[in-house]
C-alpha cells in the first residue's frame, strides 16, 4: 500500500517528528486541499502544495508499476516494500519521474523475458503467473544453498508439485502403469545436476532461465518428442445444470475420456477474470492439441473478456474451418452470455 511519512512537531516520544499516512488518508488530505485551500495563501506555500500534489500523482504510478512487477512474477518485487525518499532525495519531482521511467523499463523488459521463456519452453504455459513466480523463488532459494547442485527429498517434492502442472499429457499417458511423476522424480535429480554442471559454485543462474532449462531437461527424460502439435480439436458449448462438485467431476471425466482432467486443463472463471491469464490458457491449448481444455463457469466472464474470447476463437479457425487448437469446452452453469457463442453450436 502506498503511504506517506511526514514530519509533525506535535508528536513526542519514540515517534517524535514522524507520522505515516496511508493511501486513503493522503487522498483525503489532497481532496481537502483542493476544496478548502484557495488563492489566499502566499506564493511559496502554494508552490509547495502544488509540487506535493504533482509528486504524489507520479508516486502513485510508481507504486502501480511495482505492484504490476510483483503480479508479473519478478522476484525482486515479491512482497517487497520500499521507501522512495531515501538518501536525502526529499520531495523531488525529477527523482520520482526517473524512478517511474526505470520501473516502466524494468516491467517491459521482464514481460519480454517471460514471453521468450514461454516460446523456448512451451510447457511453462501450463503455469500461471503466480505458479511460475513460486517455481522461480524455490530455484533461487536452492541456488543460495552451499551444495546447489543437489536436491533433498523435501525440495524435490516442492519442485515436482510445480513441474507436474507442466506435464498433463504425461500424467495421462502413464496412468494405470508406472506413476507419471515417479518418472519425473527419477529424472529431476539428474536434470538438476545437469542444469548446474559447469556453472561456477559462486555463480547464480537466473531463476527464470533455470526454470526454463529445468523443464526442458525433464521433458527430454519423460515426455514424447511429438506432443500432438499437428492435431486439431474442436470447440463445444456445454450446459451444466447442476453445480455440485460431484456433477462437475463426472462431466469432466466424461468429456476427458477415462481419466480425470489434470488441473492444467481447467480454467475456472469468475466476475473478476482478466483476459491475459485466459489468453495464456488458450495458447496452452493451441500448443498441446492432443488434450482437452475446460473453461468452467464461462457465464461469469466479464463482458469485455467474453468479447476477447469470441475474437480469439474466431481467429483460431483455419480457412478450411478446422479448429487449430486442442479441444476446448466452454461450460456454462447459467444461461447468461451463452447466446454470444451460439455460432459454435451445430
Amino acid at each position: 500500500m502506498l503511504s506517506y511519512r511526514l514530519n509533525d512537531s506535535n508528536l513526542k516520544g519514540e515517534k517524535e517528528g514522524r507520522r505515516t499516512l496511508n493511501a486513503l488518508q493522503v487522498e483525503d488530505l489532497i481532496r481537502a486541499v483542493r476544496i478548502f485551500v484557495g488563492s489566499g495563501i502566499d506564493a511559496e506555500k502554494s508552490q509547495k502544495i502544488g509540487d506535493f500534489m504533482q509528486i504524489y500523482t507520479v508516486a502513485k504510478r510508481v507504486h502501480s508499476y511495482r505492484l504490476e512487477l510483483e503480479h508479473q512474477g519478478h522476484l525482486d518485487y515479491q512482497g517487497d516494500s520500499k521507501e522512495l525518499c531515501l538518501n536525502g532525495c526529499g520531495l523531488d519531482l525529477e527523482y520520482f519521474e526517473k524512478e517511474e521511467g526505470r520501473l516502466k523499463s524494468t516491467l517491459a523488459e521482464w514481460k519480454h523475458r517471460v514471453q521468450q521463456a514461454y516460446e523456448k519452453s512451451l510447457r511453462l504455459l501450463h503455469l500461471n503467473q503466480r505458479q511460475l513466480s513460486m517455481l522461480m523463488l524455490i530455484l533461487s532459494q536452492i541456488q543460495k544453498q552451499p551444495d546447489q547442485g543437489k536436491l533433498d527429498y523435501e525440495t524435490s517434492n516442492k519442485l515436482v508439485a510445480f513441474l507436474s502442472y507442466c506435464f498433463p499429457d504425461c500424467d495421462q499417458r502413464y496412468q494405470g502403469g508406472e506413476p507419471a511423476f515417479d518418472r519425473v522424480r527419477q529424472s529431476l535429480i539428474d536434470s538438476f545436476a545437469q542444469l548446474h554442471n559447469g556453472v561456477n559454485q559462486n555463480q547464480l543462474i537466473d531463476s527464470l532461465e533455470a526454470a526454463e532449462r529445468l523443464v526442458q531437461l525433464v521433458e527430454a527424460a519423460v515426455a514424447e518428442p511429438d506432443y500432438g502439435g499437428n492435431a486439431n480439436g474442436k470447440i463445444e458449448v456445454i450446459t451444466l445444470e447442476s453445480t455440485t462438485n460431484d456433477e462437475e467431476n463426472r462431466l469432466l471425466i466424461n468429456l476427458n475420456g477415462k481419466f480425470p482432467a489434470h488441473p492444467s486443463q481447467i480454467f475456472r472463471c469468475n466476475n473478476k477474470t482478466e483476459w491475459e491469464p485466459l489468453k495464456q490458457f488458450l495458447h496452452q491449448a493451441k500448443s498441446f492439441r492432443e488434450l482437452g481444455y475446460f473453461i468452467i463457469r464461462a457465464n461469469e466472464l466479464p463482458l469485455r473478456v467474453r468479447e476477447e474470447l469470441i475474437k480469439y476463437i474466431s481467429s483460431v479457425f483455419a480457412e478450411d474451418n478446422t479448429f487449430v487448437s486442442g479441444t476446448i469446452y466452454l461450460i456454462f452453469t447459467k444461461p447468461a452470455g451463452i447466446e454470444a457463442f451460439s455460432f459454435l453450436r451445430p
